[in-house]
């Protein structure tokens, strides 16, 4: 150890450099909260693990008196910093370019850095890297001029070129529009100039005043160890991150957003990513908010209710979009920092496309007559009082489809099934899409006909069912339909039933007035 009154330069440089040894391993500590959420900070725990170990080996050289240990000492010095700049790469790439896979890029870096480890540490044998001629200088301790090696241009090289390429890539992150947090990427930006900086003019003026270089180095190397701090710290966008793992964000595979007070997107995940470029949202630049969904969503119901209690639960709802290819289901929860303040939202969108296609099919199970499509009993008790509060004007038809018997008993009911369905079809493809069509019997059809007038209405559908009528041959045997009809408007259950037996009885004499009838040939040819 010196012996002499230290200087207040080197005072301030041994401070610096424990300072920023303690700051980058409470960084590396930070970090292990995030790491669950990528590979970027990872690189970002073993930059500033190196950054760590490259102050503590500057300052274990600058308080050794003895030479063959300083040399030891600034050998640790060159291998941690060249690991440093190789992680700070690596994470300024993953840190711009998340889907960017680092490891082919970092590959040759992690060799350079290797081969700079070796050759430091192996000086006592091969000075490949550098040789020393030592020299103690008073109230600075020790100052080794370095001879260096042709290796040491090497890995000045590339020590300068990671350095500054992963500032060029945070510069790019820093202007661009979808970034969300351009504080944090600005800090960073900071904490690497202060570091660039100091060794800049450490390399260029070597023969600089030593004690004024050191008191500098321990000054940027704290700097860039507290702006990195900072950017991690208080990072709100993976705040909102951290705060959201709770909710499986990243774990189950479902389209998660999470968007800061104002509802601005701030993260998504590959679900997400997926679902928006299918709707061509991501192709627009910059950042948006959750209200720039409504051109390709809407809302399939209002919303079923807001949570007023204590829960993060904030709103549910359901979503469908504007082209109809998917139903999602929204929950909407409040995220909350470590000290209970709220930050923003998450958004979690699970895909019932599939359900409601199979509350589809278990509606037309348990409502549709499986022959012919059309609506059971059950469902015209249902579908009677949503009729019924519009009190609408309405036409009735009772069809009862002729001599179903005589075709069964003759042609089997094989035959009588597509007799029926045949006369069904005709009764689809003749009326309109708001009108209804019930099977409230073997052979007897009820078609309530929504909003419509009687007269010419009526005579115009006869014709269309006579025309898209397509019944098999079956000889011997009158095919074809009876028709009665009743209209008015219903206000209550009793006019319904009223218009329905009115109808029915009309669609009886139709009936017998063909049984009477000499012709034979009744058909669909019915009068009212």
């Amino acid at each position: 150890m010196i012996d002499v009154v230290p200087s207040m330069s080197y005072l301030i440089g041994i401070i610096g450099r424990v300072l920023a040894a303690m700051v980058a391993f409470g960084v590396f500590f930070l970090c292990e909260r995030y790491r669950e959420h990528g590979r970027i900070y990872r690189y970002l725990q073993l930059f500033t693990c190196f950054f760590g170990l490259w102050n503590l080996s500057y300052l274990a050289y600058t308080l050794t008196s003895v030479p063959e240990t300083a040399a030891f000492y600034n050998s640790l010095i060159f291998s941690a910093n060249s690991f440093t700049v190789t992680f700070w790469f690596s994470f300024a790439l993953c840190y711009t370019w998340p889907t960017v896979g680092s490891n082919r890029f970092l590959a040759p870096f992690m060799i350079m850095s290797f081969a700079t480890t070796l050759f430091s540490l192996l000086y006592p044998f091969y000075p490949f890297m550098f040789s020393y001629e030592y020299v103690f200088i008073s109230r600075f301790g020790m100052r080794i001029p370095e001879f260096y090696g042709p290796w040491y241009y090497v890995h000045l090289i590339y020590g300068y070129v990671a350095t500054v390429a992963g500032t060029v890539f945070l510069l790019i992150k820093l202007f661009r529009k979808s970034t969300p947090n351009k504080k944090t990427v600005a800090m960073l930006i900071a904490a690497v100039v202060f570091l660039f900086t100091q060794n800049i003019i450490s390399t260029i003026f070597p023969g600089f005043s030593p004690e004024l270089l050191f008191a500098c180095g321990g000054i940027t190397h704290f700097l860039c160890g507290v702006f990195i701090w900072m950017a991690v710290y208080f990072d709100r966008v993976e705040e909102l991150i951290l705060s959201a793992s709770k909710h499986g964000s990243d774990i189950f595979p479902v389209p998660v957003m999470i968007t800061d007070k104002k509802r601005t997107v701030v993260y998504m995940n590959a679900a997400t990513t997926a679902l928006l470029k299918r709707k061509g949202l991501l192709s627009k630049e910059g950042m948006f908010s959750i209200y720039d969904l409504a051109q390709y969503f809407r809302k399939k119901e209002i919303a079923f209710g807001e949570r007023k209690d204590d829960s993060d639960l904030e709103n549910f709802y359901l979503i469908e979009g504007v082209d109809g290819d998917t139903l999602h289901y929204v929950e909407v929860r409040r995220l909350f920092d470590k000290r209970k303040r709220f930050i923003g939202f998450i958004y979690m969108l699970n895909d019932i496309s599939r359900v409601g296609q199979l509350l589809v099919m278990m509606e037309d199970s348990a409502f549709k007559d499986t022959l012919t499509g059309a609506y059971n009993r059950h469902y015209l008790r249902l579908k009677e009082n949503a009729v019924i509060e519009k009190k609408p004007f309405v036409v009735i038809m009772m069809c009862d489809i002729d001599n179903l018997k005589a075709v069964n008993d003759i042609f089997g009911h094989t035959a009588g099934d597509q007799y029926i369905k045949a006369c069904v079809d005709a009764l689809f493809s003749s009326v309109r899409k708001p009108d209804l069509i019930f099977r409230i019997g073997g052979d007897e059809f009820l078609v309530v006909l929504m909003d419509s007038s009687e007269g010419e209405m009526v005579k115009s559908l006869r014709k269309r069912i006579r025309k898209n009528l397509k019944l098999p041959n079956f000889p011997g045997i009158r095919c074809g339909f009876s028709i009665g009809t009743a209209a008015g408007t219903i206000s209550s259950e009793q006019d319904f039933a009223e218009l329905m037996n009115q109808a029915d009885t009309n669609m009886y004499r139709e009936k017998n007035f063909k049984k009477n009838s000499d012709d034979g040939g009744g058909g669909v040819e019915i009068v009212i």
